[in-house]
C-alpha cells in the first residue's frame, strides 16, 4: 500500500513546536489575568479609601460649627475594617486652624491607609502601602 503526499500526518517535532507555542500563549493569558485580579483588588481599595476620606470630611461638616471653632487645630485618628474587603484600614484626620484672610472657613485633611506588614496603624500613617489623601472646607459660622 502506498501512502500519498496528501495522507500524512503530523511529524512528532511539529507536535512538540505547536504545544511549545500553545504553552506560551497560555502563560500569557494566565499573567493577564492574573494581573487584572491585582488591578481590581487596588482598584476596590481606592474606591473604599476615598469613601471613606469623604465620609470623614461630610461627618466634620455635619458637627456643630462651635465644636469646630474651639480649637486651633484639632488631629485625630481612627481605624476599622472597612466592609466590602473587610480589610483594616487607618485614617486621620486634621482640621487645621482658621485662615487670617476667612477666619470663618477650616480646611481639614483626611488620611486613610492600609497595612503591610501590621505596620500601618492609626498613630504611624507612613509605615501604610497604600495611602489616600483627601481635603475639604469646613465654614464654622
Amino acid at each position: 500500500m502506498f501512502i500519498t503526499h496528501s495522507e500524512r500526518g503530523f511529524s512528532l517535532l511539529e507536535v512538540i513546536v505547536a504545544m511549545l507555542i500553545l504553552s506560551i500563549g497560555m502563560l500569557g493569558v494566565g499573567t493577564m489575568i492574573l494581573t487584572s485580579f491585582n488591578n481590581d483588588r487596588y482598584n476596590q481599595r481606592v474606591r473604599n479609601a476615598e469613601y471613606l476620606a469623604v465620609s470623614k470630611v461630610e461627618e466634620l461638616r455635619a458637627l456643630s460649627a462651635t465644636r469646630i471653632a474651639q480649637g486651633t487645630k484639632l488631629t485625630e485618628a481612627d481605624g476599622g475594617n472597612d466592609e466590602p474587603t473587610d480589610g483594616p484600614y487607618a485614617r486621620l484626620w486634621t482640621v487645621h486652624g482658621p485662615e487670617a484672610d476667612s477666619p470663618e472657613v477650616r480646611r481639614v485633611s483626611v488620611t486613610v491607609g492600609w497595612p503591610r506588614d501590621g505596620r500601618c496603624t492609626k498613630d504611624a500613617l507612613h509605615g501604610c502601602q497604600f495611602r489616600l489623601s483627601r481635603d475639604g472646607l469646613l465654614i464654622t459660622q
